[in-house]
């Protein structure tokens, strides 16, 4: 068999980035197909002169696992393709030097600081070498609600990229591993081309979370601007409860959220935890509202609200605009503003947050200690939090 041969200096986990390389373009502000050897990804025997080859032996004949081709420094701007390391062309999610230092990161951050051992900046994946349990919450996320039927018990296979325990792909697959699970729950995703992201397939569903429409911008937003941005799926509730949002969360970026932190979205399905409403919703708030538009508050909340700030982005709402149409947004000028008939104002998890993780503890876009009423620090004047309650920081 002419199976490409791989260097053998591949016993360190970065060292896989230097072997082969799956190529990914872009159309539509849409990640496409893998393009390329199939040997760059996949091996039929593991084997090439009796040599190991890759971090594997993986499911479906890969080499590496999912860090294998997402470690590395993500491409300046001005560069092609924009957001991804080399040599693989896939975004890069853990960097070996400081990603936030050097803001080379991109919309869900980068597992660097996890790594490093700050267990309160990011999500603790099993994938990782040396961050996958959190030093304090061991493996029970905050916010867990084990009566929730979208949450999975995370104590085996621990946090995994896809699958049962993990974010993208196919919730409904579970493995014994988690590196098992996680490929089954994408398996053909990379394989899928796409150019509208509506949720039909996990291919089709942004950033591979199945379900879930959405605007991919093309370079991972390692640049950004009011008119540069992904664009988020969010729904404007009126009640927290499972039964009003569709059961699962209506597929919104909250709503998988809280698939593991649910008393941070909603009400448990058996009233045994309290989400965000306390005697009605909104009447008072006890926990910070999600999936909520603050479109029609007016007062300080208006401040701000008609422009799209990528630092603290929105939500658009998933009835009003339609699963199909997320993806024309991006690119267009209606996306920098966040009112008219395919706007909406509503707060998501990803206003405060980043997926993977940031510089900050809580996985925060900015750092808490900033938040100073009366007397912002830090630049933050219309920003972090005073983006939305923008006359609390006496600017």
């Amino acid at each position: 068999m002419n199976l490409r041969r791989m260097r053998k200096n591949h016993a360190l986990l970065f060292g896989a980035l230097g072997m082969g390389a799956l190529a990914l373009t872009c159309a539509g502000g849409a990640v496409a197909a893998v393009q390329g050897q199939c040997s760059n990804c996949h091996t039929m025997h593991a084997s090439q002169d009796n040599q190991a080859m890759g971090s594997g032996p993986f499911d479906v004949l890969l080499l590496f696992d999912c860090l294998g081709c997402h470690t590395g420094t993500n491409r300046p701007a001005g560069t092609d393709p924009g957001g991804t390391v080399a040599p693989s062309n896939a975004p890069g999610v853990l960097d070996t030097v400081d990603p936030f230092a050097a803001d080379t990161f991109l919309a869900g951050g980068n597992f660097y600081s996890v790594e490093q051992g700050n267990d309160a900046h990011g999500h603790n994946v099993k994938v990782l070498p040396n961050g996958h349990t959190d030093g304090d919450l061991g493996n029970i996320p905050p916010g867990y609600d084990g009566t929730t039927p979208t949450v999975a018990a995370l104590e085996s296979p621990f946090l995994s990229c896809g699958g049962a325990t993990g974010c993208h792909g196919d919730l409904t697959v579970s493995r014994a591993e988690s590196e098992a699970q996680s490929f089954a729950a994408i398996a053909g995703a990379h394989h899928g081309q796409t150019g509208v992201v509506d949720g039909s397939t996990v291919g089709q569903s942004f950033r591979f979370l199945l379900g879930m429409p959405g605007g991919e911008d093309d370079d991972y937003e390692f640049t950004t601007s009011a008119s540069d941005h992904n664009i988020y799926p969010g729904k404007a509730r009126t009640v927290d409860s499972d039964i009003a949002d569709g059961g699962d969360g209506a597929l919104t970026m909250s709503g998988l959220c809280a698939k593991c932190h649910a008393n941070f979205h909603n009400s448990s399905p058996a009233g045994t935890s309290t989400g965000i409403e306390g005697s009605g919703w909104g009447n008072p708030w006890i926990r910070h509202p999600t999936d909520f538009d603050f479109s029609g508050l007016g007062g300080e909340y208006a401040v701000n609200m008609d422009v799209y700030n990528p630092l603290v982005p929105v939500g658009r709402d998933i009835d009003a605009v339609g699963a199909g149409n997320f993806q024309g947004l991006v690119g267009s000028a209606d996306q920098a503003t966040n009112i008219g008939a395919t706007g909406g104002n509503i707060v998501i998890c990803l206003s405060c947050h980043r997926a993977h993780g940031s510089q900050y503890d809580d996985i925060l876009r900015w750092d808490y200690k900033d938040m100073v009423a009366g007397a912002p620090t830090g630049g933050m004047a219309d920003n972090g939090c005073f983006y939305c309650h923008a006359t609390k920081d006496g600017a």
